[in-house]
C-alpha cells in the first residue's frame, strides 16, 4: 500500500462548517470519480488546536489532514502522469 498525505487550509474568511460540506460534497467525490487508482480516502478535520503561539481557529495552520491510499506506487504515478 502506497499513501500520499495532503494538508489543507481553507480559505480566509470561510467557516470550517462550509470548508467540510465543500470539501465532503464536492471535492471528496469529484477525486474519488477522477482517480479509480484510489482505493481509501480519509479526511480529517481538526477543530481546535492547543498551541499557546496560535490564537484562534483563522491561525490554524492546517484544517484537514486527507490521506489517498493507492495499491502500489504505481497507482500514484498512473495519477500523476
Amino acid at each position: 500500500m502506497f499513501k500520499l498525505v495532503v494538508l489543507t487550509k481553507r480559505k480566509a474568511g470561510m467557516s470550517m462548517e462550509a470548508f467540510m460540506d465543500y470539501y465532503e460534497n464536492n471535492h471528496a467525490p469529484l477525486m474519488m470519480s477522477f482517480y479509480p487508482q484510489v482505493k481509501k480516502y480519509t479526511r480529517t478535520y481538526l477543530h481546535s488546536v492547543s498551541h499557546e503561539t496560535l490564537t484562534g481557529d483563522e491561525d490554524k495552520p492546517v484544517d484537514c489532514v486527507t490521506e489517498a491510499f493507492f495499491e502500489d506506487e504505481a497507482g500514484w504515478l498512473d495519477v500523476i502522469r
